[in-house]
């Protein structure tokens, strides 16, 4: 299953952006026991899974210039 959130950019270190378990219908328990992993293209971890809690967090400050330029869309 995949997922996708929008993450609005400076948003401090620890923030929560989701709560994977009950966005895809998961228990704790089976998420605490299974693989699951956060995929991106970026050398940069700039979000975190609390699998012990079932939520997204912000791990790195996201700086929309820094990652995008002039871009738009960023995503």
């Amino acid at each position: 299953a995949q997922i996708r959130y929008s993450i609005p950019e400076e948003m401090k270190k620890g923030s929560l952006i989701g709560n994977i378990a009950q966005d895809l219908g998961l228990d704790l328990k089976r998420l605490r026991s299974g693989r699951a992993r956060i995929v991106t293209g970026e050398s940069i971890q700039y979000t975190e899974l609390k699998a012990d809690k079932g939520i997204l967090v912000v791990n790195e400050r996201i700086d929309r210039e820094q990652l995008c330029g002039d871009v738009t869309p960023c995503s």
